[in-house]
């Protein structure tokens, strides 16, 4: 599916698995079917969780593979089925400067607003928009705990990166990635000239970089992309091992955050043993 003009209310009801008039009774009463609980953030605070309740989150997971990660987006977004965070840091190894930024409070920053007029741009009607952005927004907002979250992020991101990819190709970068809220770029020295349009074009989008996790590395210094050290090839970092090590301490082996570090670290060893 490359848009969304040929989608009709009775289209995306038998594409969700759902009666037409239980997606009208879902879309409605969607904000009100969320837990709330608030977990810490690496860089300090907390971080609201809205997860959704397994009705919704069911016909989610189907909107998100029926429909959303089928709509077409850079080859500069990982994450989608088929992408990692492992090849989106791969593309940075060994590179003469590597520059990394963080897109600040992402899933929130994303209005209902964006969502409706990105489903509006990607061909959708109006009630079919509607429909769209009731079901993947809560209280204005992307709910970071959703399945869809991520996708439909990616998806009003995309003019933003458009616009990035089009101005840091006249000074020759040479490696681009956005996973999520973390961005990636890399190739000559001179790169870091081009750090201030980057930050200009996504405020211009309406969204905000986050200033203190901008870094400018250059390659004399550890170079480290989503969690990986990319001097010479792929390792996880020592911030990371250290991270992970903290929150085995503080949450057990078995918590599902814990499990997750745990399965990139084994990730990054079986790239290493297939290299």
């Amino acid at each position: 599916m490359k848009d969304l003009r040929e989608l009709t209310e009775s289209s995306l009801s038998k594409t969700l698995k759902i009666s037409a008039d239980k997606l009208r009774s879902l879309s409605q009463k969607a904000p009100l079917l969320y837990r709330e609980r608030k977990e810490s953030k690496k860089s300090g605070g907390l971080r609201l969780i809205e997860a959704p309740h397994e009705n919704l989150k069911s016909t989610q997971r189907n909107l998100l593979h029926g429909i959303l990660d089928h709509l077409p987006l850079s080859d500069s977004f990982f994450g989608r089925a088929g992408s990692s965070a492992i090849q989106a840091a791969q593309l940075h190894v060994n590179k003469p400067m590597v520059v990394t930024m963080d897109i600040k409070d992402f899933f929130p920053s994303v209005s209902s607003k964006m969502v409706y007029g990105m489903f509006r741009r990607r061909g959708a009607s109006q009630v079919v928009a509607k429909i769209l952005t009731r079901l993947v927004t809560r209280k204005s907002h992307l709910p970071q705990g959703a399945p869809t979250s991520s996708c439909v992020a990616a998806l009003v991101l995309s003019p933003a990166i458009h616009d990035i990819e089009r101005a840091i190709k006249s000074i020759g970068v040479s490696s681009f990635s956005v996973y999520v809220d973390d961005v990636a770029l890399s190739g000559p020295v001179g790169l870091k000239r081009i750090k201030e349009t980057v930050v200009s074009i996504f405020e211009r989008h309406g969204f905000r970089v986050h200033p203190a996790k901008i870094r400018v590395m250059p390659k004399g210094m550890n170079q480290e992309v989503l969690g990986l050290a990319v001097n010479r090839g792929l390792e996880v970092s020592q911030s990371f091992q250290a991270e992970y090590e903290q929150k085995v301490n503080e949450l057990g082996p078995s918590h599902p955050t814990v499990k997750g570090k745990r399965n990139y670290i084994d990730s990054v060893a079986k790239t290493h043993k297939s290299a």
